[in-house]
Formats: structure tokens, C-alpha cells, sequence
């Protein structure tokens, strides 16, 4: 594998692992928020 490609790859890799660890942050957070309001206001 060439430098250009393992660069690349690496980009590539540490975005998505980037991309994941966000979304998995804002999942948990948002998933709180509305535990947090159904204790708040429960139905």
C-alpha cells in the first residue's frame, strides 16, 4: 500500500470512528433528555 492510500485510509478510519463516537454521545444525551422530562412530566 502506497503513502497516499495509507493516509487515506487513516482519514478515512479516524473520521468514522469520529462520526460514531458523536453519534453514539448524541443518542445516550438525547435518550436522557426525554428520561429526564417523562420523570419530569409523567404520563
Amino acid at each position: 500500500m502506497n503513502k497516499e492510500a495509507q493516509l487515506t485510509t487513516m482519514f478515512i478510519t479516524s473520521f468514522a470512528l469520529a462520526l460514531s463516537g458523536w453519534a453514539l454521545a448524541y443518542l445516550s444525551s438525547t435518550r436522557a433528555r426525554a428520561n429526564e422530562e417523562h420523570r419530569a412530566y409523567p404520563t
